[in-house]
């Protein structure tokens, strides 16, 4: 009853093994590398914007003041 599995998971292999050649070996050129780059640097603009906690949730004088006479 399983046999499907072990055809379809071998034709998947077969592909992927085939893909992997043809790239290593340069007959195909990977799809969109312009824009894989964008969107590698627009996530490490993400990552490297200052997202602490003072920015979403402002402190007041009060709480400030507090916390600087608690680490006194």
């Amino acid at each position: 009853p399983f046999a499907w599995c072990y055809i379809y998971f071998a034709v998947i292999s077969a592909l992927a093994t085939i893909h992997s050649i043809l790239i290593l070996s340069g007959q195909i050129k990977e799809i969109l590398p312009k824009q894989q780059q964008a969107q590698a640097l627009a996530l490490e603009e993400f990552l490297n914007a200052t997202w602490g906690p003072e920015e979403l949730y402002p402190e007041s004088a009060v709480e400030k003041r507090r916390r600087a006479l608690r680490t006194c």
